[in-house]
């Protein structure tokens, strides 16, 4: 979740995203807000929708990550991130070369998609899954790189 150069965000998820991370964790006064990064979108696996992570950050390093829905933009979590802690998503080519190098026997790969339900293999909504497709079925990679043909749901996650 790269915020450096990306593209700006809509007004309504910022706002939200700033307001929802100062109720939860706030700033010294005086301090300036932090910097809204570009809105990733995960699919819920488990019941259906989308929610958005947005990192929020200052010029030094990440100050925190906001989930809200896709559609409503209510939030339903926020997490402070503390000293050099990184909260960066593998990127989607990286995610398809761990997949087909996991399944060599698989055709016609698919560009990835984020989507995630509670899992060992992805326990945190803040961590979702890389998702896929190709003529067989799916693939699941995680963001530490590893690829499986079917996850442990309902195992780990909350």
């Amino acid at each position: 979740m790269a915020v450096s150069g990306a593209a700006p965000v809509e007004a309504p998820v910022a706002r939200a995203a700033r307001a929802a991370y100062g109720a939860h964790y706030p700033l010294p006064p005086g301090a300036p807000l932090p910097q809204v990064g570009a809105p990733v979108r995960v699919e819920r696996l488990d019941r259906g929708g989308h929610y958005l992570l947005v990192p929020l950050c200052d010029a030094l390093r990440r100050h925190g990550l906001v989930q809200m829905d896709a559609d409503t933009l209510a939030i339903e979590s926020v997490a402070a991130v503390s000293g050099r802690e990184v909260l960066q998503l593998l990127p989607a080519a990286e995610a398809l070369a761990l997949a087909q190098a996991a399944f060599p026997q698989q055709r016609r790969w698919q560009p990835p998609a984020l989507g995630w339900r509670p899992c060992r293999e992805s326990y945190s909504s803040f961590m979702p899954l890389w998702v896929v497709e190709h003529a067989e079925g799916q693939v699941y990679v995680t963001q530490a790189g590893q690829a499986f043909a079917q996850p442990s749901w309902g195992r780990g996650g909350g």
